[in-house]
């Protein structure tokens, strides 16, 4: 409403919105459709308003070329994504087409930007979002004297001003944090998988969602079904086709052919469909309407997003949600089975980290081409060297930026015998967990071995295992100080921690070794476990890196070094657990900010870095809040379901019994009762 005000009061006004997903940007045409915009000729949508036409179009990777040119031409409403703003808006910004068209007119006159779902930014995708961000803002400074009025909009967010500055370089925002929106109630449903009859494990979420969809659509409520995997949507569709004895189910996801998706997407918006089975693509703002039911197969890993698929009902009537805990999915799924009020937990804090030079080096000599104004790109990127923006803007600096990651080691494919992807890997991880030996799950639960890892064509290619188990890498961690970066640390909220320091640290990390364990029945014996060393021809390369980190140490007689040191793999315990729940406190996965602890004849020595190019911020949240940190580690190393350690419900070490509960023990005790860890000293 406040957009299209201001397009028809400043009659030759042009207004930008961005949405983080091309299914958003469909669902924003729809809303335009009903609001009276009608098809054009040329493709693009029209309303007359108080006497004004306005244009709309959208510009993303599935625009037609013939609806280009119209759009730079004549729309003054532009509906985009943070992508294609990068190449095709600003990437373009100063070319003169053959047509005569060009950006000038829309940037000159930009006076609104919108982000939708804020919060979908974070991490390395987050970061080139909002250099980007910057990037434009600055541009239509440049273009109009005057920076563009911005609204962001975000539905779960714990920290909404400070990722709304982070994510523009602008300031001076006003928060309304208060919906006069219709809204129902929503009751919540924590569902933990009980026994099989056989007494072999537990019924699967899987079959439990089915039953309980089945019996929501007998009582005539419509339902959407989050499931974690594409496979696991098309699966739990042809389900309950068959239990229901008609077509009642559809599914979603990203890898649905466009043609298709539309049309599936077309069925759902017009609330004819009974039961969606879903991935996290209809997760974001869609509006779906006239759902009653949102049944979750596992824990999505993040409450902001937990809150987002329980936000698809309630709307229009009150809503019930399933959440049925899984340990097979996220491991936060095996903290909540101890810790259920965690579910009540407020949204995260979104992270961002304009100050990655790295990323900003490249997006810093985008800006220069766009404004060739030194002093704009200074104040648009105070942390960069020209030196280095010079270098980059002779290196394709657009091409070089990877909008939705680093793009350093590029996405692993593991293929079956047949050529059929079975997962998708960033390298940085793929290059660690992936060598040759590794074992590599499907979705529906088949094993297959690593043959062979091509790193030019990013391909890694398998056999099916003749048994079921899974591989855990033993990684070497090799990190060396720049040592004028270095800042001590104070303010730390855990007396005894010896010489804290944060800065930029050259890491590189390789698998060495790998742990191989045998999924057995619950109940059928020790689990066995084998190690084994990979020679220098097996080893991938190191993955190598320049990034932030944390350093400190504790001394050998605290009493949580005490325990690591007298138990057997008690140092890989500790990382593992610590790892695990760092979703709980940052916006970020355990792989993202690994945690290498070593020993030392008088001390234990903790690394924690971003496994991020330059750095995200993460390992510097982290340690101001070390206390919480091994509370919840602790936690989640004495209440693990399943008992075993190691399995992939947790990824925890071997540790079991009275060793297990003594490293528990020792974690919480540190966390919430600093004072008495402290007087061992």
């Amino acid at each position: 409403a406040p957009t299209l005000s201001l397009l028809q009061q400043e009659t030759s006004s042009t207004a930008l919105m961005i949405y983080p997903m091309n299914a958003l940007a469909s669902d924003q045409l729809k809303g335009l459709r009903d609001l009276g915009f009608k098809e054009a000729k040329n493709g693009l949508l029209e309303l007359t308003l108080g006497g004004t036409m306005i244009t709309a179009g959208i510009l993303n990777g599935e625009t037609p070329t013939k609806a280009r040119a119209p759009i730079r031409k004549h729309a003054n409403l532009l509906i985009t994504n943070h992508v294609a703003l990068h190449h095709a808006l600003l990437g373009q910004a100063n070319r003169k087409y053959k047509d005569g068209s060009g950006w000038d007119r829309f940037l000159t006159a930009m006076r609104s930007l919108i982000l939708d779902e804020g919060h979908s930014y974070n991490g390395v995708q987050g970061t080139n979002a909002a250099l980007a961000f910057r990037r434009l803002a600055r541009l239509v400074r440049k273009r109009s004297g005057a920076d563009p009025k911005v609204l962001m909009a975000s539905a779960t967010i714990g920290n909404p001003i400070e990722h709304a500055e982070n994510l523009t370089g602008l300031s001076n925002w006003a928060l309304v944090d208060k919906s006069g929106a219709a809204s129902y109630s929503r009751e919540i449903f924590v569902v933990e998988p009980e026994p099989h009859p056989s007494g072999i494990g537990q019924w699967s979420a899987g079959v439990i969602a089915t039953d309980i969809a089945v019996n929501e659509v007998k009582a005539g409520r419509k339902v959407l079904i989050f499931c974690p995997s594409r496979n696991g949507t098309e699966k739990m569709a042809d389900r309950l086709n068959d239990a229901l004895h008609r077509k009642a189910a559809v599914y979603f996801h990203a890898a649905i052919p466009m043609e298709d998706k539309k049309e599936i997407l077309a069925r759902i918006l017009t609330a004819k469909t009974e039961i969606i089975c879903a991935t996290s693509a209809l997760e974001l703002g869609v509006d779906i309407g006239g759902m009653d039911t949102v049944i979750m197969v596992g824990h999505p890993g993040d409450h902001a997003s937990f809150n987002q698929r329980a936000g698809r009902v309630g709307r229009t009537s009150p809503g019930r949600v399933f959440l049925i805990l899984d340990d097979f999915q996220h491991p936060i799924n095996s903290y909540l089975l101890s810790n259920p009020e965690a579910i009540h937990w407020d949204p995260e804090n979104r992270t961002v980290y304009p100050l990655n030079r790295i990323i900003a080096t490249k997006h810093a000599a985008c800006a220069f081409l766009e404004t060739a104004d030194q002093d704009l790109v200074h104040q648009a990127f105070p942390n960069v060297m020209d030196a280095e923006v010079q270098k980059a803007m002779t290196d394709n600096p657009y091409g070089r930026i990877a909008m939705v990651g680093m793009g350093n080691f590029g996405i692993f494919k593991a293929l079956d015998p047949n050529g059929k992807v079975i997962q998708e890997l960033g390298g940085e991880t793929a290059l660690l967990y992936w060598h040759q030996q590794a074992m590599i799950r499907n979705p529906i639960g088949e094993y297959y071995r690593v043959e062979k890892v091509d790193v030019q064509q990013q391909k890694v290619y398998t056999v099916l295992a003749g048994s079921n188990c899974y591989t855990s890498p033993i990684i070497l961690t090799e990190h060396h100080a720049l040592s004028d970066s270095l800042e001590g640390l104070k303010g730390i909220p855990l007396p005894g921690i010896l010489d804290p320091v944060a800065g930029e640290f050259d890491v590189h990390r390789r698998t060495v070794a790998y742990k191989k364990t045998h999924v057995g029945d619950p109940g059928s014996g020790p689990v066995q476990t084998q190690t084994f060393e990979l020679s220098a021809e097996e080893q991938n390369r190191p993955i190598g890196i320049m990034t932030r980190g944390v350093r400190f140490s504790i001394r050998d007689d605290h009493p949580l070094a005490e325990v690591m040191f007298e138990t057997v793999d008690g140092i890989q315990t500790v990382q593992d657990a610590m790892g695990l729940v760092v979703p709980l406190l940052v916006q970020a996965r355990g792989q993202d900010v690994p945690v290498d602890i070593s020993l030392g004849e008088d001390q234990v020595s903790f690394f924690v870095f971003d496994m991020a190019e330059g750095g995200m911020g993460w390992a510097d949240q982290l340690i101001r809040k070390i206390d919480r940190w091994l509370v919840l580690s602790g936690k989640a190393l004495l209440n693990c379901s399943c008992h075993l350690m190691g399995c992939p419900r947790c990824s925890l070490g071997m540790t079991r019994g009275s060793q297990r509960k003594r490293l528990a023990v020792a974690l919480i005790t540190a966390g919430t009762n600093p004072a008495r860890t402290a007087s061992r000293h």
